[in-house]
């Protein structure tokens, strides 16, 4: 599960077990420092899935840096946060 914190300016990843209990939390403030992170524990076993996280984590990093609401797996929002 990745989330977008516009006031802090950080992206958390969240990672669970298959039980839905969170194994592993990383948060950061660049899509690629984090995707490394989430590579170098071993988090993702499938390329296709490293592609996915990528893109997710650089919108994400998009949506901080022109304060624009973050929801993964969807389309940025036009429309700034309130602030």
């Amino acid at each position: 599960m990745i989330t977008a914190d516009s006031e802090k300016k950080q992206i958390t990843v969240k990672h669970y077990f298959k039980n839905n209990k969170p194994e592993f939390l990383i948060q950061g403030h660049a899509a690629e420092a984090i995707l490394i992170s989430l590579l170098n524990n071993e988090l993702v076993s499938k390329l296709s899935h490293a592609g996915y996280l990528g893109a997710e984590l650089r919108k994400a990093e998009t949506a901080l840096k022109l304060n624009l609401k973050y929801e993964q797996d969807q389309s940025l929002k036009k429309t700034k946060l309130e602030n």
